[in-house]
């Protein structure tokens, strides 16, 4: 995963916007990379929006480039005044995204490919998208369960590698 923040001032105190410093981006990202290599997503080139999340209505969400393992992931603009196991567990939920971006792809087509109308298409794939949401969802609870939750701690306090 490369870091992707443009010019670096050196100063853990530049903002990349309110409520979020260069550093603490750093350390997301490099805390992103970890959980994403320790779920078999090592073939994911990871970047971390320099921008929040522009829905007011999610704390994050992941960009997928179609026919790539490449993915932008943006979180929102109140991620620090979260609790560790909110990060957490939507790191995972997002993370979990691009396990089953394949399948997703191939759902979605397979829907174009059919004779049905825009508006079948449109409720088929809205139902598909809310059941997919919420496996996701669910699969993120069971991984943090599992998972070690000093990770986090250990990465946005910017220590080096556990």
């Amino acid at each position: 995963m490369s870091y992707h923040s443009g010019k670096r001032t050196g100063s853990k105190n530049h903002q990349m916007w309110p409520g979020m410093s260069e550093r603490q981006h750093y350390c997301l990202h490099r805390y992103i990379r970890a959980v994403a290599d320790s779920m078999g997503l090592q073939h994911w080139q990871l970047l971390l929006s320099n921008n929040p999340a522009k829905s007011d209505d999610c704390i994050a969400h992941v960009d997928v480039c179609e026919g790539r393992h490449v993915a932008t992931i943006y979180v929102c603009e109140e991620w620090m005044t979260l609790s560790n196991d909110e990060r957490r567990h939507t790191i995972a939920h997002e993370l979990l995204h691009l396990h089953h971006a394949d399948l997703t792809d191939d759902i979605r087509l397979s829907l174009v490919k059919t004779s049905i109308t825009q508006p079948e298409y449109d409720v088929v794939w809205e139902q598909f998208r809310l059941g997919f949401e919420r496996m996701v969802d669910d699969l993120a609870v069971i991984i943090c369960h599992y998972s070690d939750d000093t990770l986090i701690e250990h990465y946005l306090e910017g220590r080096k590698s556990p």
